[in-house]
């Protein structure tokens, strides 16, 4: 569960970029096994907020410019 709340951060933090009333580091909670709430933890998650407004960061370009122009990242589509 540890690794879809940072997935959920991730997408969190992407989103930030295109409409600013979503961000922040967000609290991270989860069910453990039937056996309660569970929670990353304020440091956890804020590690991964980081991590991932530097990934979002370094890939936006890239991300475009696929976008743009699909054979940059090497498939060629049968037409």
């Amino acid at each position: 569960m540890e690794s879809m709340a940072k997935i959920g951060i991730f997408l969190v933090s992407w989103a930030e970029n295109v409409d600013s009333s979503i961000g922040g580091v967000p609290d991270a909670f989860f069910v453990k096994d039937d056996k309660g709430m569970g929670s990353m933890g304020e440091a956890k998650a804020k590690k991964a907020y980081d991590n991932a407004k530097e990934i979002a960061y370094k890939w936006s370009g890239l991300l475009s410019k696929i976008v743009e122009e699909p054979d940059l990242h090497g498939s060629k589509r049968k037409k």
